[in-house]
């Protein structure tokens, strides 16, 4: 499956051909390593639904979307209050609701939007 996959994106290109196999070897047992670890399953769920045959893609994807969701859970917004905050969460999280990464990005620029508003 990965040397067709290579061999189709990289069709008379040898090097690039082994260079495709070997990333997506490494993904995939990256991979594998998570799915016996700590990352929550919708995310490894989310990620093989849009990559299901690009193992180097999932792998990324998987790494965005569990950092965004460790600073969506760890980091407070400076300055902003905690009503408001939670109006945004809320908002980011019900039009991305399973994608963190997008919640992220949304609550960032919620966020600035806020400060400029009320600087």
């Amino acid at each position: 499956m990965i040397r067709q996959k290579c061999e189709g994106e990289w069709s008379g290109d040898f090097s690039m051909q082994k260079y495709c196999v070997d990333q997506q070897r490494l993904a995939l047992q990256k991979l594998r390593q998570r799915a016996s670890g700590s990352t929550p399953g919708n995310i490894m769920d989310k990620c093989a639904n849009e990559w299901p045959l690009d193992f180097n893609m999932r792998e990324y994807c998987i790494v965005q979307q569990v950092n965004a969701l460790w600073a969506l859970e760890s980091q407070v917004p400076a300055g902003i209050p905690e009503n408001v905050l939670r109006q945004i969460r809320q908002k980011c999280s019900g039009e991305w609701p399973s994608d963190y990464n997008m919640q992220k990005y949304c609550e960032d620029q919620q966020v600035g939007a806020y400060r400029d508003l009320y600087k």
